[in-house]
């Protein structure tokens, strides 16, 4: 049980600092919105953190895909291959699982509305 609990703290620990530190850098500072509202409310923590322009859209893009793809997959995962299997399981994953598509919808709305979406592809 204890090497779940290192594993979920790793995964937060992964969450905080993509989403929250090296896409802001990447992504953000070299955004329209940048120290503007924008959809997902990133623009004006990016001012906070870094300055304009200075991260690297092009590695942001790549570090996204693999941010998001990992943060969706890797609790479906190690649900699968927890050992000590019990009822709760199946329901945590279905929230999960709804929680999920919940937010690629409302992500999806954002990415149509946003000025930056012919560059970003998001």
């Amino acid at each position: 049980m204890l090497k779940f609990r290192l594993i979920s703290l790793f995964y937060l620990l992964f969450i905080i600092v993509m989403l929250g530190l090296v896409l802001r850098k990447h992504l953000c500072t070299n955004c329209y919105y940048y120290n503007k509202r924008c959809n997902t409310g990133w623009g004006i923590l990016a001012k906070f953190l870094y300055e304009e322009k200075s991260g690297d859209f092009e590695l942001g893009l790549k570090l996204a895909k693999f941010t998001w793809a990992t943060i969706t997959i890797f609790p479906i995962i190690i649900m699968g291959v927890e050992v000590h299997f019990n009822m709760l399981n199946p329901v945590i994953l279905g929230i999960f699982v709804i929680l999920s598509g919940f937010n690629f919808l409302i992500h999806s709305y954002a990415c149509k509305t946003c000025k930056m979406k012919e560059k970003c592809y998001g």
